[in-house]
C-alpha cells in the first residue's frame, strides 16, 4: 500500500484542502470485492522504482561507510544537490 503523508504534498494545497487531508490520514482502510487487500503474492509482482544500482570505486564505497547507518537518505541527498547543479552536470556530462 503507498502511504502519503502530509510531508510529502506540495506546499500550494489550501487550508482546507489541508484539513481534509489530515482527516483522511486517520480513516481505516475499508477492503471489499473491489479493492480487496493485498496478499503477498499479489505484492511480489510489484517492482521498486525508486532504487538505482551504480558502480562506486573501492574509495567512494570507503567514504559511504563513514556516513553510518543514515547512508541512504545522505546519498538521496547528495545525489538531489548534484542533480539541482547546472555547473556539476556540465563538469560530470563533458
Amino acid at each position: 500500500m503507498a502511504m502519503i503523508t502530509m510531508n510529502s504534498q506540495p506546499c500550494e494545497l489550501t487550508e482546507e484542502e489541508k484539513k481534509e487531508l489530515e482527516q483522511a490520514e486517520r480513516l481505516q482502510v475499508v477492503y471489499d470485492d473491489d479493492s480487496p487487500k493485498m496478499t503477498k503474492d499479489m505484492l511480489s509482482q510489484f517492482q521498486r522504482m525508486n532504487s538505482v544500482v551504480v558502480p562506486v570505486s573501492p574509495e567512494d564505497s570507503r567514504k559511504i561507510k563513514e556516513f553510518g547507518k543514515d547512508y541512504k537518505r545522505i546519498l538521496g541527498s547528495l545525489l538531489s544537490a548534484a542533480l539541482n547543479d547546472s555547473e556539476l552536470i556540465k563538469k560530470c556530462v563533458s
